[in-house]
């Protein structure tokens, strides 16, 4: 949906810089029709829809293919309550990284598969703002704690935060980074 949405934001303003070079348009009650740009409201709705976190989790396993999506959380099953609240995530996605040993994993994560320590999870706001704040939070939370945690690894893209596991070496970390910058948020 990304890429379409990308195609059709570049050939509408390809069709606007040529119809707004046209005398013949000027004064024309008439909207530009250009190219396969949506028509209808609804249509032109759907392409603006913002991504959720499985839309993104999606597109991060199509860059990264170690990863795979094992909970979409909802906000009765979302763990931290978080989601929908002021200011918190609007999607919560929890993923896994094959790369990581399980072993590994679970010296962290007290018996649950679905934590960080086993990939990751992909955080939606409603804003870049409450995503930024919830980047620097986690991050300072992680800081205080010294010594007695490896950090995990924390991407923002305007309101999209990944965090990904400690488990990962710097190398792998990186292309979530890179997928990110790929993919938007």
């Amino acid at each position: 949906m990304y890429r379409r949405t990308i195609a059709a934001t570049v050939v509408l303003a390809a069709g606007l810089a040529v119809t707004g070079c046209s005398s013949s348009d000027a004064g024309s009650d008439k909207p530009a029709v250009v190219g396969n740009a949506p028509s209808t409201p609804a249509a032109k709705a759907e392409e603006r829809k913002p991504l959720t976190a499985a839309d993104l989790a999606k597109a991060l396993a199509e860059n990264i293919p170690t990863v795979s999506t094992t909970v979409a959380y909802t906000e009765t099953t979302d763990p931290n309550k978080r989601m929908g609240r002021p200011h918190q995530y609007l999607s919560k996605v929890q993923f896994r990284d094959s790369r990581i040993p399980e072993a590994e994993a679970a010296k962290d994560a007290d018996g649950d598969k679905t934590d960080i320590a086993y990939g990751g999870t992909v955080e939606v706001f409603a804003n870049d703002a409450d995503a930024a704040a919830w980047a620097k939070s986690v991050d300072e939370m992680t800081q205080n704690l010294g010594g007695l945690l490896t950090p995990d690894y924390i991407y923002r893209s305007g309101r999209t935060v990944i965090r990904a596991s400690s488990h990962l070496t710097p190398t792998q970390a990186k292309e979530y980074e890179a997928a990110l910058g790929k993919i938007g948020g």
